[in-house]
């Protein structure tokens, strides 16, 4: 639940939002400090996010990795986060951004084949905008994708063996996100 007082301000996260009219400047910069001090794994930036129908607009982002524990192992999953003009009024928009050596896994509940997730967590944000937070959703984000993480590793041909009937694919499985990311603009392709 959103609370005027709570984290102090911080100047990187001022600097950052300076860039941008959001409607609710106290509520976003409140909930952007919180989640720097909390998932240090997320960076706060500024890009242009490109709408389907083709329109730019310079946005604040958190790029970086959800930490999830799965089957005993902890995991980094990438993830855009960006928070629109009109937030919290409208959810942010939540991408799932593979790195090259990983692919979006088929027919994910919450994660499309573009990599923009879907939970219940956002579709019921505008009913309840002051008890959301991006926080709230970085903790929805951890706790799903530990149950049935989005990504998988890209298979890679096996090396063939003398007398084999030619390559083979090993079995797909999901791995951890590695620190080389692609740079990307707006949303996934």
């Amino acid at each position: 639940m959103f609370r005027p007082r709570g984290p102090a301000a911080d100047p990187a996260v001022s600097e950052s939002l300076n860039r941008i009219r959001y409607a609710n400047r106290q509520r976003v910069e409140h909930d952007c400090i919180e989640v720097t001090r909390s998932w240090p794994t997320l960076k706060l930036k500024t890009d242009n996010f490109n709408y389907e129908d083709g329109q730019c607009e310079q946005l604040s982002v958190f790029d970086g990795t959800i930490p999830i524990d799965y089957q005993g192992a902890q995991y980094h999953i990438p993830v855009n986060i960006w928070i629109r003009l009109t937030f919290p009024a409208e959810p942010p928009m939540v991408f799932v951004t593979p790195t090259s050596a990983m692919t979006i896994k088929p027919n994910h509940y919450n994660v499309d084949m573009n990599g923009r997730c879907y939970m219940q967590y956002l579709s019921s944000w505008a009913s309840y905008p002051n008890d959301c937070t991006l926080h709230g959703l970085c903790i929805e984000l951890r706790t799903t994708f530990s149950k049935d993480p989005p990504v998988m590793a890209r298979c890679s041909p096996a090396p063939a063996h003398p007398g084999s009937l030619g390559t083979h694919s090993q079995a797909a499985s999901w791995g951890p996100a590695h620190s080389s990311r692609p740079d990307r603009q707006g949303r996934p392709a």
